[in-house]
C-alpha cells in the first residue's frame, strides 16, 4: 500500500485560502472556549459540549472564517495514483459531492498540551459521496475501466483523528495554535455501497457483474482503497482547521491561556 498516492487536484477556494495572508478575528459566537488550566476529564466534556452545540453552525460555512459549506461538502477533484503499486489503480473523481457531514456527533475531545497533540472522535450515521469517475487498472483481482457517474454510501462512520500542533507567534505578536501536517485519519464502517455507471463503455453484462463484485467483497475493497482515501480526507480536515486557527489568537481560541503569549 506505501505506493498508492491520493491528491487532492483542486479544493474550493475557501479550504485552499490557508495561505492566504494572516488577518486577525475574534472567535466566531458559535465556538465557545474551554479553559487550558482544566483537567483532562473536563476538558473532554467541555469540547465535546461546545463541538457538538457548533457543528449546526460550522457545516452551513462560513466565509469570514473561510470555512466551506459542508451541506453538502464540495471538492473538485480527487486522484488516486497507484499505477505501478499492489493496486495498479488509477482513479479520477471530480465534482463530488459529500453528503451527510452535518448529523455528525462529536464523541470524544482529547487535548493534550504537553505533548502538543488532539485527538477527535466522531460518529456519522451515513456518508454519501456522488460523483464524476473515470478509472482504470484493477480493483482486488478484477480488471476495471470506465467513466461515468459514481455513488458511494457509507453507514455507520466511525472516524478518529489525531494531530499534532504548534503555538506560533506571527507578525502581530500574537501567538495562534497552528495544526502540523503530521496527521492521522482512521475509520471504519458498517457497510460500504459502491456503484460505477458505464464501465467497460457501456458494456451492461460486464459492468453489472463488477458493481456486483465490489458490493458483496465490499470489505476487502475498502481495506485496499480505505487508506487512501483517508489520506484524502485527512488534508480536507486540516485546511479546514489551519483557516480558522490561523484567524484567531490562541488566547481566544482557549480560556486561561494568557502565558502562551510569553512565547
Amino acid at each position: 500500500m506505501a505506493a498508492a498516492r491520493a491528491a487532492l487536484l483542486a479544493l474550493p477556494a475557501l479550504l485552499a485560502a490557508a495561505a492566504l495572508a494572516h488577518a486577525k478575528l475574534p472567535l466566531p459566537p458559535y465556538l465557545k472556549p474551554c479553559s487550558i488550566k482544566l483537567s483532562s476529564k473536563e476538558m473532554t466534556k467541555c469540547a465535546v459540549k461546545h463541538a457538538n452545540e457548533a457543528l449546526p453552525h460550522v457545516t452551513k460555512g462560513d466565509r469570514k472564517y473561510r470555512i466551506p459549506s459542508m451541506d453538502p461538502l464540495l471538492v473538485d477533484s480527487l486522484q488516486v495514483d497507484d499505477g505501478h503499486g499492489p493496486l495498479g489503480l488509477n482513479m479520477l473523481i471530480t465534482q463530488a459531492k459529500v453528503y451527510g457531514i452535518p448529523k455528525t456527533v462529536i464523541n470524544n475531545v482529547e487535548f493534550d498540551f504537553k505533548e502538543k497533540q488532539v485527538r477527535y472522535d466522531a460518529f456519522l450515521p451515513s456518508v454519501n459521496i456522488q460523483s464524476k469517475y473515470n478509472i482504470s487498472g484493477q480493483i482486488l483481482v478484477l480488471p476495471i475501466i470506465g467513466h461515468g457517474d459514481a455513488n458511494l454510501t457509507l453507514e455507520n462512520v466511525h472516524v478518529t483523528y489525531e494531530y499534532e500542533f504548534a503555538l506560533e507567534k506571527m507578525e502581530d505578536k500574537e501567538v495562534y495554535f497552528i495544526p502540523k501536517k503530521h496527521t492521522d485519519f482512521r475509520f471504519n464502517t458498517t457497510r460500504l455501497y459502491i456503484h460505477l455507471d458505464n464501465l467497460f463503455n457501456g458494456d451492461r453484462l460486464l459492468g453489472e457483474n463488477t458493481n456486483k463484485f465490489m458490493d458483496e467483497n465490499w470489505e476487502e475493497l475498502l481495506v485496499s482503497v480505505g487508506p487512501i482515501f483517508s489520506t484524502a480526507i485527512s488534508e480536507i480536515i486540516h485546511n479546514i482547521l489551519t483557516n480558522v486557527f490561523k484567524l484567531v489568537p490562541a488566547t481566544d481560541a482557549f480560556l486561561d491561556a494568557g502565558e502562551w503569549k510569553k512565547l
